[in-house]
């Protein structure tokens, strides 16, 4: 049995008037592949039972927030955003195409602790990025793997 999702997030940012520690309700891990890069994709997200929503190829609800943790890589280790080695960026919902306005990460990190992408492991993970203006995320995410499509 896969370990439960779990999270801790904070940030001076909102999206949607949401605060990311409070009412997200999902996290999943998945293996993403760009190019022929295999990289770890970590999702947080106010959507209920996000795996299932991936795995049926919907889309999350207007209104809703995704924060996104894509590195570039598998193994355990850091991965500096500033060096093009992660990407970290919010969506905040707003159409019924899966898309929205968002904002990227431009300094910090992504510490990947442990990485089980097999059914019933998990990624975890710390991250502490700042966002153009000042903006900043601290998050320590526990996210269980999601057999998904990309």
């Amino acid at each position: 049995m896969a370990p439960a999702a779990s999270w801790s997030i904070d940030s001076n940012l909102s999206l949607n008037g949401h605060d990311f520690d409070k009412d997200a309700r999902s996290a999943v891990a998945r293996p993403w592949q760009t190019g022929t890069t295999e990289e770890v994709d970590v999702e947080v997200t106010s959507a209920p039972e996000y795996c299932a929503l991936l795995q049926d190829e919907g889309c999350i609800a207007d209104g809703e927030f995704l924060l996104t943790f894509l590195v570039h890589g598998t193994a355990p280790g850091t991965y500096a955003v500033s060096a093009g080695e992660a990407d970290v960026f919010m969506i905040a919902v707003d159409n019924h195409q899966c898309t929205g306005a968002g904002l990227g990460a431009d300094e910090g990190s992504v510490v990947l602790s442990a990485v089980d992408l097999e059914a019933g492991g998990a990624v975890v993970m710390t991250a502490d990025v700042s966002f153009f203006g000042g903006a900043y995320l601290k998050a320590k995410i526990t996210a269980p793997a999601c057999e998904a499509p990309q």
